[in-house]
């Protein structure tokens, strides 16, 4: 299983939009004075060669691993076990939207991982050009242009230069002939891709090749039958590829989705620094989502609403109105929402650090939304250790030196409980 190791990553802060700022039309608006450059600019350092061991949980002993269930509250899994269980025959599409715990990939790489040994490989699923707007990119793959002069936004730094898309980055080329190069790093055979769905906004790009990354053409075919999405099919599969496109201006780039063969697992994730559950508002993320024709959909979001000032009921509120855009845009996905661990807070500029008590506080309604909704979650803050786990965590070398992410070791022991969590209820159609 895939390891990585890294001892910064984002800081998690509220994310949210500040006052100053224009907010989607319907999404609340929480400010945030805490640390918001490092939020939005982390800084990261170099990447190990992975590993693919399962991790032992013998030395994390304070890890509650007894609790890692899915609770599905009376949600009926019964179809969504069905579908895993026919994965050699069919496509198994996940897709989890979240904050900076996800952009990087730290701990959903090696839930990924996992779930791919069991069932099979169906594709990587999405990339965004986060590097491309200046943000950190996933360690897997390199999604690059040679062309100057694009404009650039990405979902929680404001104002936006142009529209934004529900993958929370967007990326304009100046007008005429662009690139876009994709290499998928550290490849298996089964890792590669023969079909590429760029997504875009406004006008849609004229594509007038492929090559593969050592400059050979590619035969292959296009269609825009989807709104926004160019799916274009490779004579065959590769690893990486250079796209040769025009535009006539105004065409916004949010992001690349691999696909191979129609077996296994597929699972997409979209992350973005500091976002929160109303982030998401006001994209048409459902309508967005719906296109990967997803089978479980799953918000890993809650820590940012915290930071902020939000009240209970707008925290309720966001949630709500998110998981309702996506159910009705995707009737037949089942939705996991995931709560947050405990993390840190520093009290003043010259104090020590404390567990976050509102933290604590909205997991307590994450939980509460999914039994009166009946809609699943996976509780992490208690698998990790409840009340207090900060500190053995912070002592094990979990966190970051923010107390609010994790390091590499601890996003791969979050990953590797997911990823069980998540195949031991796809394997138990019986139970609600």
């Amino acid at each position: 299983m895939k390891k990585l190791l890294l001892s910064t990553i984002i800081c998690l802060g509220s994310a949210a939009f500040a006052t100053a700022q224009k907010a989607p039309a319907g999404a609340a608006v929480c400010p945030d004075d805490n640390d918001a450059e490092l939020r939005l600019n982390p800084e990261l350092a170099p990447v190990p060669a992975p590993k693919y061991d399962a991790v032992s949980y013998s030395p994390y002993p304070f890890v509650a691993t007894d609790s890692n269930h899915i609770a599905l509250n009376g949600a009926d899994w019964s179809g969504l076990c069905a579908k895993a269980a026919d994965t050699g025959n069919r496509a198994l599409r996940i897709v989890l939207l979240g904050d900076s715990h996800i952009q990087a990939d730290g701990a959903t790489s090696v839930t990924r991982r996992l779930l791919q040994s069991r069932y099979g490989t169906a594709g990587r699923g999405l990339v965004t050009p986060l590097k491309l707007v200046g943000s950190n990119q996933p360690a897997d793959y390199r999604l690059t242009s040679a062309t100057p002069g694009w404009a650039t936004a990405r979902l929680m730094k404001r104002p936006w230069a142009s529209d934004m898309l529900f993958t929370g980055v967007s990326a304009t080329p100046p007008a005429g002939k662009f690139d876009l190069r994709l290499e998928l790093t550290g490849v298996s055979a089964g890792e590669r891709f023969s079909t590429v769905s760029l997504y875009y906004g406004g006008k849609k790009p004229q594509l007038e090749g492929v090559t593969t990354l050592a400059g050979e053409n590619m035969e292959f075919t296009a269609n825009d039958n989807t709104p926004g999405c160019l799916t274009i099919a490779l004579d065959r599969p590769e690893g990486g590829c250079e796209l040769q496109m025009a535009s006539e201006g105004d065409t916004r780039i949010g992001g690349l989705r691999l696909t191979g063969a129609d077996s296994g697992v597929e699972f997409t994730t979209i992350g973005n620094n500091g976002a929160a559950f109303q982030s998401y508002l006001g994209l048409e993320t459902g309508k967005g989502v719906a296109t990967m024709n997803p089978d479980l959909i799953i918000l890993a979001m809650g820590a940012n609403d915290a930071w902020g000032n939000m009240t209970d009921q707008q925290f309720v509120s966001s949630v709500d109105r998110l998981v309702n855009e996506l159910q009705e845009a995707n009737p037949g996905a089942q939705v996991l929402l995931t709560t947050p661990a405990e993390a840190q807070k520093r009290q003043g500029k010259k104090g020590g650090y404390a567990p976050h008590a509102k933290i604590k506080h909205f997991r307590d309604l994450l939980l509460q939304y999914g039994r009166d909704h009946k809609v699943a979650t996976w509780d992490f803050y208690e698998i990790a250790g409840g009340d207090g786990s900060s500190y053995p965590w912070n002592e094990a070398k979990l966190f970051s030196r923010d107390k609010i992410h994790l390091s590499w070791d601890g996003y791969t022991l979050m990953g590797q409980l997911l990823g069980e969590a998540l195949a031991e209820s796809l394997s138990k159609p019986d139970e609600k």
